[in-house]
């Protein structure tokens, strides 16, 4: 661990072995994705089927989702809205999987709560570059929800901000 507390790796985190979900009935978006994600040593896991995206995700808990909008057998919004609606997955983000100039699909996207999108034909430095930065930011949530979690526990709010709770008024009250 460096002094700062966060793990060791690139910016002090480290990335490897993340879980990345794809979701995808397209082969070669897949080997695609794979291809450009295996050097990143990131832990991928395929979905080729839309029937049971929404249990592999409950089940699976990735780290981040690559999700195609043009996905056969999946409402790509709607599995969106289902993933962010659950509280064990809303934390997770979401990248959209799109056509080039299909703009609707990413408006239904950021609407249904997708948090980004790579345009087909994929490139692979934007594709690196994307996933690395949001999952950063997922390992910086957690390690920020640790320290509230932290704070909380011993009673840090209080004492540093002169923040009274309920105990703490009736206590003073008797």
């Amino acid at each position: 661990m460096k002094k700062t507390g966060f793990p060791e790796g690139e910016n002090g985190l480290n990335l490897e072995r993340m879980k990345i979900l794809i979701i995808d009935d397209t082969p070669f978006n897949i080997e695609t994705l794979n291809r450009i994600l295996t050097k990143d040593r990131y832990a991928i896991t395929e979905m080729r089927e839309g029937k049971k995206c929404f249990e592999m995700v409950l089940s699976l808990q990735p780290d981040l989702i690559l999700l195609s909008a043009s996905f056969a057998d999946v409402d790509s919004p709607v599995l969106c809205r289902q993933i962010k609606s659950e509280s064990k997955t809303r934390h997770i983000p979401i990248i959209l999987l799109v056509h080039r100039d299909d703009t609707e699909s990413i408006m239904d996207g950021f609407a249904a709560g997708s948090s980004d999108y790579f345009p087909k034909p994929f490139r692979e430095d934007e594709v690196r570059f994307k996933v690395r930065l949001h999952l950063q930011h997922q390992v910086l949530a957690k390690h920020l929800a640790a320290i509230c979690r932290r704070c909380l526990s011993l009673r840090l709010p209080q004492a540093l901000f002169g923040v009274e709770d309920e105990n703490d008024k009736k206590q003073q009250m008797s």
